[in-house]
Order: C-alpha cells, then sequence, then structure tokens
C-alpha cells in the first residue's frame, strides 16, 4: 500500500499511516517548512520507519518556486490566503495570525506522482489549498488516480461561499466515479465555549442521519457513513460541524476493518479546528 502524505507537518500522521501500512508499504511525506521538516524527519528516526520517504517541497499547481504564508501556530501554514469567508459569523479561533511568508521549491501533483507507483490514499491537511489538489487529482490519468482513496481535513471557513470546492467534488464524483464514504463531525455534541455552534449530531439529523450511520464516537466528534452525495457535499463546503471526509473509488468496498484504520487515521490530535 502506497500513501502520500501533504502536510506531514513533525509527522504525527505519517508515524501512523507508515505503522499501518507495515514493511511492504510506503509513505511519501511531504512537508515544505524547514522547522516542521526536521521534526518529522526525527520522529519518523525515532520510530525506527524504514518505509519512509520525505522530501522537503511542497504540492502546488505547477512545478516552480512559491511563496508559502505563514502563520503563529505551526500547523497552519499554507498557499491559501487566510481570509474567513464574510458569509458567516465564524468564530474568532479559525483567525489566522500571519507572521511572514516563505519562497518554498514546489510541484505539481501529476509531476510529483510521475515517478512513483499508483497511491492507495491521499492524506492531506493543507488548510483551504485541498480545493486545487482534489482539482489535481481529477485531472491525472487514469492509472493514477483510479486506486486512489482520499482523506482530508475540511476548512469551509476559507472556501468562499464553497463554490469551488463543490466544483471539485463534483468533478470527482462524476467524471471520476469517487464517492464521499465518511464525514468526520466536529462538535458532535455542542461546545461549551461557544454557544452558538449547533450541535453536529443536530445537523446531521435533521438530513436523516442518526446513531445508526455513527461507525465510531470519540469525545467531541463521529465518523457518519451512507451519506447521501448530495448531503456530504453541501456538508463539506459549508457547515462547521465538518472535520474531514474520506473519499473512495466507487467500485471500491471498504471492508470493516479497513474502515476501522481509516476512523483511527482520522482521530483528532490535539489540534485544529476543535
Amino acid at each position: 500500500m502506497n500513501v502520500l502524505d501533504l502536510g506531514a507537518n513533525l509527522g504525527y500522521y505519517t508515524i501512523m499511516l507508515a505503522l499501518l501500512v507495515g514493511p511492504a508499504g510506503r509513505v511519501y511525506a511531504v512537508e515544505p517548512v524547514t522547522g516542521n521538516f526536521d521534526l518529522l524527519r526525527r520522529n519518523v528516526q525515532l520510530n525506527g520507519l524504514r518505509n519512509v520517504q520525505m522530501e522537503q517541497l511542497a504540492i502546488a499547481d505547477r512545478d516552480g518556486e512559491k511563496t508559502l504564508t505563514l502563520t503563529a501556530q505551526s500547523n497552519w501554514h499554507s498557499f491559501h490566503e487566510p481570509r474567513l469567508r464574510p458569509d458567516a459569523a465564524w468564530l474568532r479561533k479559525y483567525r489566522r495570525t500571519v507572521v511572514g511568508s516563505m519562497r518554498t521549491t514546489a510541484r505539481s501533483l501529476a509531476s510529483y506522482l510521475a515517478d512513483k507507483p499508483p497511491m492507495d490514499l491521499l492524506r492531506m491537511d493543507i488548510e483551504g489549498y485541498e480545493t486545487r489538489i482534489l482539482r489535481a487529482v481529477a485531472a491525472l490519468d487514469a492509472p493514477k488516480r483510479e486506486r486512489m482513496h482520499i482523506l482530508f481535513e475540511t476548512h469551509p471557513e476559507f472556501y468562499d461561499g464553497g463554490e469551488e470546492m463543490r466544483a471539485a467534488l463534483e468533478i470527482l464524483c462524476g467524471q471520476c466515479s469517487m464517492q464521499v464514504r465518511l464525514l468526520v463531525s466536529d462538535y458532535q455534541f455542542g461546545s461549551r465555549r461557544h454557544r452558538r455552534i449547533e450541535p453536529a449530531e443536530r445537523v446531521f439529523a435533521r438530513l436523516g442521519y442518526g446513531p445508526e450511520h455513527i461507525v465510531r464516537l470519540f469525545h467531541s466528534r463521529a465518523v457518519y457513513a451512507n451519506l447521501r452525495q448530495e448531503h456530504a457535499i453541501d456538508l463539506i463546503c459549508r457547515s462547521e460541524c465538518v472535520n474531514a471526509a474520506f473519499l473512495a473509488p466507487a467500485r471500491a468496498a471498504t471492508p470493516t476493518g479497513d474502515a476501522r484504520q481509516v476512523v483511527h487515521a482520522v482521530r483528532p490530535a490535539g489540534a485544529g479546528r476543535a
């Protein structure tokens, strides 16, 4: 099994994925920021992992150099301008404090994957830039894309109304024959600190999804399965009650064991939007 980890940061998910795929698999971990990359490399070495290939660069819309926006938190750097959508009263916690920028080597997704085997899983947490990468996935030649599953953290606060994300998902779920298989909720039971946020269980229930659709429940998040595609896409594009999404080829089965591994891989690490 081959996995591409975009926005690997200090390696939390890289290490988890490397253990999941085992010695016969391979994880390609991509991280552009020097401080993060140094920690990634050290963590991989400390865990004695030999099935991880690390590269200090970024995946973008084209080969060359690109300016990366740096923020106060090391896991919030992005090519996407951290500007909150004006059409909703987003919490102040979503605002990014920009502290600078840096030039980084960038490769297009197609260019990066050209000399690598087809990926079974693409995992990414890239602070709003995932819309561009999803479009890049749709543009890949079929042999590079047809077995790829995609796990990404959502950032609807940056989607500018959600139309770009909606278009990318509709292409993937239409022309590319993929499906949104799982959604990971945020604020499943509401928030004591943020009273205005409607609990995710109510948001999902209003669309007809109850406990029978939950395959795993955490302290403040749940993993939902068997959603109608139009509902899943709309929630990804517009709801702060969604934390992550998992897409799979429509013809691919998702056995219970594999689904359980995916659920473990998306369990929150104590950082981010929750």
